[in-house]
């Protein structure tokens, strides 16, 4: 995903809060979509999950609203008597 050079990982790792307060809320939401894909599509991830939840919930204070929101809670599905993305 060539989508992902745009992003300075390392900065973000260090400063996640600073990425989530600075960038705009459609780069912030396709930076967490890239960051699913990581996790979920190639057993690489590249951020840990305390950075992907410190973006995702300052993203949510920003904008609550948000569309993606809802369509992450939309994409569990029942595995094995737990939720699984």
């Amino acid at each position: 995903m060539s989508e992902l050079k745009k992003y300075n990982l390392e900065e973000i790792k260090l400063n996640p809060l600073k990425f989530a307060k600075d960038t705009t809320i459609a780069n912030g939401i396709n930076f967490l979509k890239l960051a699913n894909y990581y996790y979920y599509k190639t057993d690489k991830p590249i951020i840990s999950d305390s950075v992907y939840d410190k973006i995702e919930e300052h993203l949510k204070e920003r904008s609550p609203k948000n569309k993606y929101w809802s369509e992450v809670r939309e994409a569990e599905v029942e595995v094995d008597g737990t939720k699984k993305m």
